[in-house]
């Protein structure tokens, strides 16, 4: 059985995970994007809870994911924007990773495999299944 589940969790700052939340098709976790900052009920996801999603993000991957926009505003101290990181979670590994551009001025392809990098190592619990994640972020240098 195959779980396809989107999750919205949103990274206000560089340095701050907002709230955990389900959306159910590309066109919702857009909208769900457009929310960063607000609060949203996380519902139950199919195979993993959202908040395990979470944890293991902000475990595993958020140090590198900082690294790499720390490159990237050394060069461009204004660089900034919205992404999604969409992956599979299958056999507790992230695979078919893809860096989508929401908006912003983000786009360089060393980014890109930078942050595709990071997410090989995020450690995710075991499903019954595949998971499909969308994991929108916002990258901000405010200082």
């Amino acid at each position: 059985m195959k779980n396809i589940v989107t999750h919205a969790i949103f990274l206000a700052t560089l340095a701050t995970l907002g709230t955990a939340c389900i959306v159910e098709s590309a066109d919702d976790a857009e909208a769900a994007a457009e929310q960063v900052g607000t609060e949203a009920e996380a519902k139950a996801a199919p195979g993993i809870e959202p908040a395990l999603i979470q944890a293991a993000m902000r475990r595993d991957a958020m140090p590198g994911a900082k690294a790499c926009y720390e490159r990237v505003i050394a060069e461009e101290p204004r660089a900034g924007g919205r992404i999604a990181i969409r992956f599979v979670i299958r056999g507790g590994a992230a695979e078919a990773i893809e860096v989508a551009h929401v908006e912003g001025d983000l786009a360089r392809d060393d980014f890109d495999a930078c942050l595709e990098t990071a997410m090989e190592s995020v450690a995710f619990p075991v499903a019954d299944g595949d998971v499909t994640v969308s994991y929108p972020l916002v990258f901000s240098n405010d200082g």
